[in-house]
């Protein structure tokens, strides 16, 4: 499947929760306004992946990133596997 280009203020959030003894970020795809907040996918905390996410950044930019932290390296693959689901299916742009 070819991967969508989105709007460049699509963005992806993250929001820090505890589960049992380990900290885990739970990721939100954001549309343009603000609206509508679809949840992405949840991975383990790391201060990279978390420093990225806080404020939301945009998924085009995440999309191209390239880094060397294991945790931002997740965030991205996880990030191209479920965005093309994310757009056919609540179709977002």
């Amino acid at each position: 499947m070819k991967m969508p280009k989105l709007s460049y203020r699509v963005r992806l959030e993250g929001e820090e929760k505890f589960r049992n003894d380990e900290r885990i970020i739970d990721y939100y795809l954001v549309s343009s306004n603000g609206a509508r907040r679809i949840y992405a996918f949840t991975r383990r905390y790391t201060n990279h992946s978390w420093d990225l996410v806080k404020c939301g950044a945009s998924v085009n930019k995440i999309l191209s990133m390239h880094s060397g932290d294991p945790g931002v390296k997740a965030v991205v693959n996880q990030t191209k596997r479920m965005v093309p689901y994310l757009v056919e299916e609540y179709g977002i742009v």
